[in-house]
C-alpha cells in the first residue's frame, strides 16, 4: 500500500494553467516581434546609409535646407509689392482671379451671339453701289471664308476675330428676278449662321466667336490689377513668407490666378494682333514672359515644386502659341520679331523641370525622416493611417531607398542627356518604374504614393521647349524675309545678323531639318519624340512623326 502511494506520487506532473500558456505565448510573440523590429531597423538603416553615401558621392545633396530660398529684402521682393498679397492668396472679394471670372462670364455671354462677318447684298450693281463687288456667290463665299480664317482661338476657350461691323458689304450682281434664298446661302456656308436682313440682304454670322474689340473693352475692368502685377514684376526676387522646413508646408502662390492671368494676357495679345496693334500685343506677351519670375523663385532661379515648374511649362506653351498666331496673321514687324527672338533665347525649361524633380526627391526623403508616416499619407485625417506609425522604422528607411532609387532612375535618364533629350532612355526608365511599382512589397508603399509621372512631364517639356527653339528660328527667318524678300537657303545664313546661334534639335542633337518650299515658303521640323526623321511628316499623335513648323503656320494664303 505504502509503496503504491509512493509510486503514484513520483509519476504525477503538475498541470500548466491556460493563463500561464497565454503568458508564455505572448512573451514568445513579443520577443519574435522585437527581434524582427531590431533586425528590420538595422537592415533598413544600413541600406539607407549605403544609398546616401552612393548618392552624395555623385556631388548631389539630400539636404532639404539647400532647396529653401534665402530671405530677400522686402523692397526687392515681388510678393511684398503693394497689392500682391491679394493676388497670391486669391482673396475672394479683391483678387484678380475673381475679376477674371467675371470677365469670362461676360465673354461667354457675348460669345453666344457670334460676330457679323459679312453682309451679302444680292442686287444689280449700279454706279451708286458701295462695297466689295463679287462676280458670283462662289467668290463671295471665298471672301467670307478668308475673313473667317483670321479667327484665333483663345486659351480659355473662346475664339476671337476682327470686328466686321463697319466692313463694307459684299455685293453680288444678280437680276432682281433671280433672288437667293437663305437655304441657298446656308448650303454654301455650312459653318456660318445666315439670316435675312432685308429682301435682298443676308447677314453671315460666325457663331461661338467674340469680337476682338469687344474683348479688349471688357478686359479694361482688370487693367488696374494687371498694372499692379506688372509693377511688382520689375522687382528682382520672388520669395513668399511661410514655413519652408516641412516640404508640404511650403507656401505656394495662387496657381489658378497665375494661369488665368497668363490666359487673359494671351487673349488680349491675340485681340491686339487682330486689331493691327503688334506693339500692344508684344507688351502683353512680354508680361507673360516675365510671369515666370513668380514661379521660378529668384534669387535661386529654381522652382521649388514640380507643380510650379509644369505651370511655367504650360504658360510658355501659351506664349509660343500667341507668337505663332501673330506670324500666321503676318502681324509682327522687325522690331517685335527681334524682341520676341531675344525673349525666346532666354527660355530653358528642361533644367527647370529637372531641378523640380530633384527637389521632389529630396523633399519626400526629408518628409520621411522628419514627419510621421500617418501624417504623410493622411492629408489631414491622421487617425485612419495611424497603423503606419507602428511599422518598423527600418521599413521607412527601406522605403526611402526604394523611392530614391526609382525617382533617381528617371532623373538620371534625363541628366545623362542634358542639354539634349534621350526619349528612349526616358521611356525605358518610365517602364522600369511602372514594373517596379506593380509588385507587392512593404518597402515601396512610399514610392507608390510619391512617384510623379516623370516621363509624361518630360515629354511635354521637350515638346514645348522645341516649339520655343522653333519660334526663335522662325522669328529670325521672318526678319530675314522682311529684309531680303525671301527666306534663306540655309539656317546658317541667319547668323549673326538675325540669330546668335541656331538652336539644335533637342532630340538627337543635330540641326533641325530646314528647306525652302514652293511658293517661297519653308519647312522646319524636329525629329520628335520617336527619335526618327520622318521626312517632315507630322502625326495626330505627337509622340509619333515629326514636330513641324511650316510657312503655312505663318501666313494666311
Amino acid at each position: 500500500m505504502d509503496a503504491s502511494i509512493t509510486l503514484n506520487n513520483t509519476t504525477r506532473r503538475p498541470r500548466m494553467t491556460r493563463g500561464k500558456q497565454a503568458l508564455i505565448g505572448t512573451a514568445v510573440f513579443a520577443l519574435t516581434v522585437a527581434s524582427l523590429y531590431v533586425a528590420e531597423n538595422w537592415r533598413g538603416k544600413r541600406a539607407w546609409n549605403e544609398y546616401k553615401r552612393q548618392f552624395e558621392s555623385k556631388g548631389k545633396t539630400l539636404d532639404w535646407s539647400k532647396y529653401i530660398p534665402p530671405a530677400v529684402p522686402d523692397e526687392q521682393n515681388i510678393f511684398k509689392a503693394p497689392g500682391m498679397s491679394r493676388f497670391i492668396k486669391g482673396e475672394p472679394a479683391t483678387s484678380i482671379l475673381n475679376r477674371m471670372d467675371e470677365l469670362n462670364q461676360i465673354l461667354h455671354r457675348g460669345n453666344s451671339n457670334g460676330v457679323l462677318v459679312a453682309t451679302l447684298v444680292i442686287a444689280p450693281v449700279t454706279n451708286s453701289d458701295t462695297g466689295h463687288h463679287a462676280s458670283s456667290l462662289a467668290d463671295a463665299v471665298e471672301e467670307i471664308q478668308m475673313r473667317a480664317s483670321r479667327r484665333l482661338w483663345g486659351a480659355s476657350g473662346p475664339a476671337f476675330i476682327d470686328d466686321f461691323r463697319t466692313a463694307k458689304p459684299i455685293q453680288i450682281a444678280r437680276g432682281t428676278e433671280n433672288r437667293l434664298t437663305v437655304d441657298e446661302v446656308k448650303t454654301r456656308l455650312p459653318d456660318f449662321s445666315v439670316r435675312p436682313a432685308s429682301s435682298n440682304q443676308f447677314e453671315v454670322i460666325l457663331e461661338k466667336t467674340t469680337s476682338a474689340s469687344d474683348y479688349l473693352e471688357w478686359s479694361k475692368s482688370v487693367q488696374d490689377e494687371v498694372e499692379m502685377i506688372a509693377t511688382a514684376l520689375k522687382r528682382p526676387y520672388a520669395r513668399m513668407e511661410g514655413d519652408y522646413q516641412v516640404p508640404f508646408s511650403v507656401p505656394v502662390a495662387n496657381y489658378v490666378a497665375i494661369r488665368s492671368l497668363a490666359q487673359m494676357l494671351g487673349q488680349q495679345a491675340q485681340c491686339y494682333l487682330l486689331a493691327g496693334k503688334p506693339d500692344e500685343a508684344l507688351a502683353r506677351l512680354t508680361l507673360i514672359h516675365e510671369i515666370r519670375a513668380m514661379l521660378e523663385t529668384g534669387p535661386t532661379g529654381k522652382s521649388r515644386t514640380l507643380v510650379e515648374a509644369m505651370i511655367s511649362v504650360a504658360i510658355k506653351g501659351l506664349y509660343v502659341a500667341v507668337i505663332q498666331d501673330g506670324l500666321r496673321l503676318g502681324a509682327w514687324q522687325d522690331v517685335e520679331l527681334a524682341a520676341l527672338g531675344e525673349q525666346l533665347r532666354t527660355i530653358d525649361l528642361l533644367p527647370l523641370v529637372n531641378e523640380a524633380f530633384n527637389a521632389e526627391l529630396v523633399g519626400m526623403i526629408h518628409l520621411a525622416q522628419t514627419v510621421p508616416l500617418s501624417k504623410i499619407f493622411s492629408l489631414g485625417n491622421e487617425k485612419r493611417f495611424q497603423f503606419f506609425d507602428l511599422l518598423p522604422r527600418g521599413w521607412t528607411y527601406q522605403n526611402m531607398v526604394a523611392y530614391a532609387r526609382i525617382m533617381g532612375r528617371q532623373i538620371d535618364a534625363v541628366e545623362s542627356a542634358l542639354p539634349l533629350v534621350a526619349p528612349r532612355k526616358i521611356e525605358e526608365a518610365t517602364a522600369s518604374v511602372e514594373s517596379g511599382l506593380s509588385r507587392f512589397s512593404p518597402y515601396i508603399y512610399l514610392a507608390r504614393v510619391g512617384i510623379p509621372n516623370t516621363g509624361k512631364a518630360f515629354q511635354v517639356t521637350t515638346r514645348n521647349q522645341t516649339r520655343i527653339h522653333q519660334a526663335q528660328i522662325v522669328c529670325a527667318l521672318e526678319r530675314y524675309r522682311l529684309a531680303r524678300g525671301e527666306y534663306p537657303a540655309r539656317l546658317e545664313e541667319l547668323v549673326p545678323e538675325f540669330l546668335q546661334a541656331v538652336p539644335r534639335d533637342l532630340v538627337g542633337g543635330e540641326s533641325m531639318p530646314y528647306q525652302r518650299t514652293a511658293e517661297k515658303g519653308f519647312l522646319l521640323y524636329s525629329i520628335g519624340w520617336n527619335d526618327k526623321d520622318d521626312g517632315g511628316q507630322a502625326s495626330a499623335d505627337w509622340k509619333q512623326g515629326d514636330w513641324i513648323w511650316t510657312s503655312r503656320h505663318n501666313h494666311n494664303h
